[in-house]
């Protein structure tokens, strides 16, 4: 991976986030489905993707997510929090 792709890769989960955050879920979708395309092992960019997942309340889809990102980064403790933090939500 070049310097252009770790660039590209920052700004789209930047726009990713900005989008979430006005809840513009399909644009962030598309935001974070991008860094994905580039780099599949990106935990960063499946973690968000599992976070805009939980805001729609698709939680066993945030839930492949957040084990996606385990499986990746057993390290990324974002993803361990939030399998834990969201998974009481998808028992209900």
């Amino acid at each position: 991976m070049g310097f252009l792709d770790s660039y590209k890769q920052k700004a789209l989960l930047k726009k990713g986030n900005n989008f979430h955050g006005q809840g513009k879920y399909q644009e962030a979708f598309d935001c974070y489905d991008k860094i994905i395309c580039i780099n599949p092992d990106h935990a960063k960019a499946w973690h968000e993707k599992g976070r805009v997942f939980h805001s729609l309340k698709e939680y066993e889809n945030a839930l492949k997510c957040f084990d996606k990102v385990i499986n990746l980064d057993p390290t990324y403790f974002r993803g361990w929090d939030s399998k834990r933090d969201r998974f009481h939500e998808f028992k209900k």
